[in-house]
């Protein structure tokens, strides 16, 4: 099978978690941090003599700790997302940082504590700790570190946890690849009190049920979403783990009338895709199935139906995971 990532891990850890507008902040040439405030205002010390309020000014941004700011340096260019985000869920952390053309950086570890953390996946667990790099929406493939592909690792040092306003700050760098052999080194990266997360959002009036190889797949949290991206308008929806295994379908919008369709291993315009995520990096997505949308009101933004597939990773054949007994009523945002 083609070797495909649909991303549905970085698309939930994006849409699961609230993302704070971030303040604007201006970086100088020589990498130095200016905020937005109106400092011009400080140039008629001669005529004013402001020395005081100056050093009042100066008071002010040395205990001005509230910025948030994620950045890094992906193959020499420098990565601003408009948008960051964290969790700290049953001891798992993640923060992400997305840009508007869907250029993401998330990074998961199995802790929730201060401390320095390699970014190796963990084959032994099923949770992975590790960083994931996608370039952009219409990406195909993640980049992921780990040493279960060759020269691909990468640290965090989580620098601190404010538990009473719900901020994290850290450090970051690592090299990744993709499934084609491609890499990139990630520098100098850095997350400064980002708004985390305690806790998955959950929609109660969704329902959700499935079985994965006959046990019941017990979700925390349901969203369902309708987004355009590189023209094509389709409704996503994912049930997820506070472990962030997920089951996620995709609906393309056009198509979405009561009926059954055949699920499709391969993603492109207008066919339904559904994927089998046992952690932030292992993938698997469905060969063979279907869905019946046995509704679908678009005024009222609710879709309902059922499904069932059988998921197998990108590449191989083994392992394979049954998801059946699906069922979905979910009303979705925009």
């Amino acid at each position: 099978m083609t070797f495909k990532h649909l991303f549905f891990s970085l698309l939930v850890i994006v849409a699961l978690t609230s993302c704070e507008d971030p303040v604007h902040i201006e970086y100088g040439l020589d990498g130095t941090i200016h905020n937005n405030d109106n400092n011009d205002n400080n140039d008629n010390d001669d005529n004013n003599d402001n020395d005081d309020n100056d050093d009042n000014n100066d008071d002010n941004d040395d205990n001005d700790d509230s910025s948030t700011l994620f950045r890094a340096t992906i193959d020499g260019d420098l990565f601003e997302p408009a948008n960051s985000s964290a969790t700290i869920v049953n001891g798992i952390t993640n923060v992400t940082g997305i840009d508007t053309n869907g250029e993401t950086i998330t990074i998961t570890i199995v802790s929730d504590q201060v401390g320095t953390y390699s970014l190796d996946f963990d084959g032994s667990s099923t949770i992975s700790t590790g960083l994931a790099y996608k370039e952009n929406s219409d990406a195909t493939e993640s980049y992921l570190s780990g040493n279960t592909i060759d020269n691909s690792t990468g640290s965090i040092e989580i620098t601190s946890i404010d538990t009473t306003n719900n901020l994290i700050s850290g450090t970051f760098y690592a090299t990744a690849r993709n499934g084609s052999g491609a890499s990139v080194t990630i520098t100098s990266g850095e997350f400064t009190n980002i708004p985390f997360e305690t806790e998955l959002p959950n929609n109660n009036e969704n329902e959700f049920f499935a079985k994965v190889n006959g046990d019941e797949f017990v979700e925390d949290s349901i969203e369902a979403t309708k987004a355009t991206l590189a023209g094509n308008t389709n409704i996503t929806l994912t049930a997820t783990k506070n472990s962030f295994e997920t089951i996620g379908i995709t609906i393309p919008f056009s198509n979405s009338d009561a009926g059954t369709y055949n699920f499709s291993s391969i993603p492109s315009q207008n066919v339904y895709v559904a994927q089998y995520n046992v952690s932030q990096t292992e993938f698997y997505v469905a060969s063979s199935g279907s869905i019946t949308i046995t509704s679908h009101d678009t005024a009222t933004k609710k879709i309902t139906g059922t499904f069932y597939f059988t998921a197998q990773p990108q590449v191989g054949s083994t392992p394979t995971f049954e998801i059946t007994e699906g069922s979905f009523n979910v009303t979705y945002t925009e």
